[in-house]
């Protein structure tokens, strides 16, 4: 194995030959032994379903039992990797770190007389993960067949017990857990609901049954169908607010919305995964950019008219039935706060204002070097983790950027803090950036990714259960 120092390095010897090692002794063969035991090894192109694969390989297949065909794909997955941190007393030492990494995954497609196929993976990596997935369906015709052909008294007794549940309507707690359960495993996360954690408390929601695209995930409205809608009311709406402007020379025009579809996404999976009725609108993908006017293509929209566009899709909200609504604003430029107050006894909607970028700031210090202000190592380090395809590099790998050096103003109660401005964006940087992106990596990114998901997840939890009254939200 490994040592404490060398798993996750990127240049380590030593976890590169356990990787080797550990795929050569779980298919000693990758492609001979498997071949000449008639198992076909096959490499999944990129986009491709893997159940359809499936599907094609146990329809040609004439077992009854055992491995079907063993398939590799390259994917992200979460590893450890160490990096250097700097020591109080100036020296570094290393550091392991949670992090991702594009890696091979073998899948092992099995039949089996009692369980019907299945499949499992196994990750070639550091912490070498692996999963084991069963298809209850076919578990349950599996069990039907046992029957009808003649089991022990046990094995009928299990089968009938499953058999029986399966015909009968799902009621109480039950439902509520089977369809927060299925619903978790569909969108990739793990629902952690129980009928007993439920006890003598508010019921979690019950999602009735609607046929959805298996691609589409229920909390995001634009992938979201009126025949789920119409049957799944919500409680919470997220609104999130970006903006198209230049960000250095290195990142997108649509970073803050890149940024806002990222975040509202993850808070809202982890929000339904427990239960919360929660749905992410649209990001709005313009913002105010009257200081940038000077750049080409800064696309504005003026306080005034954003505070109306807020108002206007209010109303379709509140006409909808949902109340309680979270502005994520992912944009500097957008100050959002008097809008909560003009429309404060206004509208029947209960607004809430978060601007994402400042839910982890007071552990800023411990994942960046200086998160900067626009498009520095914080924006940098989120587009290298989430779409680091949009990230313009030299030929060398390093940022096609400059350090994003800003210039003092001649009053020195501006440049303290103590009388502020609306900055003229020309004049206070070089190329749009503030802040130095060269730090950034996308594992600082992920770090404080979780945090804000933990963070603001849960608050969209506790919002969709909280009962709107004379003294909400106190």
């Amino acid at each position: 194995t490994a040592s404490a120092g060398s798993i996750g390095n990127r240049a380590s010897p030593t976890t590169h030959a356990c990787s080797a090692a550990f795929t050569t002794g779980l298919f000693p063969p990758a492609a001979p032994a498997c071949g000449a035991n008639a198992i076909p090894v096959i490499t999944f192109e990129k986009d491709q379903r893997k159940d359809d694969v499936a599907q094609r390989f146990f329809a040609s297949s004439k077992l009854d039992e055992g491995v079907i065909f063993i398939g590799k794909a390259q994917e992200k997955t979460r590893v450890f990797r160490t990096e250097r941190r700097q020591a109080p007393n100036g020296g570094t030492f290393p550091w392991i770190v949670r992090s991702s990494a594009l890696v091979n995954q073998w899948y092992l497609y099995i039949r089996d007389r009692d369980f019907g196929p299945f499949f499992l993976k196994f990750s070639s990596y550091f912490p070498y993960n692996a999963k084991l997935c069963l298809n209850g369906h076919e578990f349950l015709k599996c069990n039907s067949l046992r029957l009808r052909d003649g089991a022990s008294r046990s094995d009928r007794e299990v089968g009938l017990r499953l058999e029986s549940r399966r015909r009968e309507p799902a009621r109480g707690n039950a439902q509520n857990f089977s369809a927060d359960r299925r619903r978790g495993e569909r969108s990739g996360h793990q629902a952690n609901v129980s009928p007993a954690r439920f006890a003598g408390r508010r019921r979690p929601r019950v999602c009735r049954e609607v046929n959805m695209p298996s691609a589409a995930r229920p909390w995001v409205l634009a992938e979201t169908n009126y025949a789920y809608v119409k049957e799944n009311p919500y409680e919470v709406a997220v609104l999130p607010l970006g903006a198209t402007e230049p960000h250095n020379l290195h990142l997108p025009y649509a970073t803050d919305t890149y940024q806002c579809d990222e975040v509202g996404e993850r808070i809202c999976a982890a929000a339904h995964a427990r239960g919360a009725k929660v749905v992410l609108l649209p990001t709005i993908p313009y913002g105010t950019e009257t200081n940038q006017q000077k750049f080409p293509l800064a696309m504005n929209v003026n306080p005034s008219t954003l505070a109306l566009v807020i108002r206007d899709l209010l109303g379709s909200l509140v006409t909808s039935g949902v109340r309680k609504v979270l502005l994520l604003n992912g944009h500097g430029g957008n100050d959002l706060k008097p809008v909560l107050r003009e429309l404060f006894d206004k509208t029947p909607a209960q607004l809430f204002l978060c601007n994402w970028y400042q839910v982890a700031a007071d552990r800023y210090r411990e994942i960046f070097v200086d998160a900067g202000d626009h498009a520095g190592e914080m924006e940098t380090a989120m587009m290298l983790a989430y779409r680091p395809h949009f990230v313009n590099r030299h030929t060398d790998g390093t940022l096609a950027a400059d350090d994003g050096a800003t210039a003092a103003t001649k009053f020195e109660a501006v440049n303290r803090g103590w009388v502020s401005i609306t900055r003229p964006w020309h004049l206070l940087t070089t190329n749009t950036g503030v802040g130095n992106p060269h730090p950034a990596t996308a594992e600082k990114a992920e770090r404080m990714m979780e945090i804000v998901v933990e963070r603001l997840g849960q608050f969209l939890i506790e919002l969709s259960a909280a009962q709107i009254d004379e003294r909400f939200p106190y």
